[in-house]
């Protein structure tokens, strides 16, 4: 689990990108993450491409709507096609 530093509430960098990417890139250090999230663009798909050489799911979530059933069951299905012998 990731501890979020304390700091200012930004909600987006100067260049458009959510504070929290480079935080999440960083704290996984390569290793394979999934993140759910009411505010990814196609920067955080970029940024990650970009800078996460490892397996990474960026997974949005209609903030109107909330967390569905497809929400908990994507990261779910991903995660299981990376465990050994999926």
């Amino acid at each position: 689990m990731i501890e979020w530093p304390k700091g200012p509430d930004l909600v987006r960098d100067l260049d458009g990108l959510l504070w929290k990417t480079r935080y999440v890139v960083e704290w996984a250090a390569g290793r394979p993450f999934a993140r759910v999230d009411d505010g990814l663009t196609r920067k955080e798909s970029g940024f990650v491409a970009a800078h996460h050489p490892g397996p990474a799911l960026l997974h949005p979530v209609d903030a109107r709507r909330g967390l569905r059933a497809n929400d908990f069951a994507a990261p779910a299905r991903w995660a299981a096609k990376r465990k050994p012998g999926a």
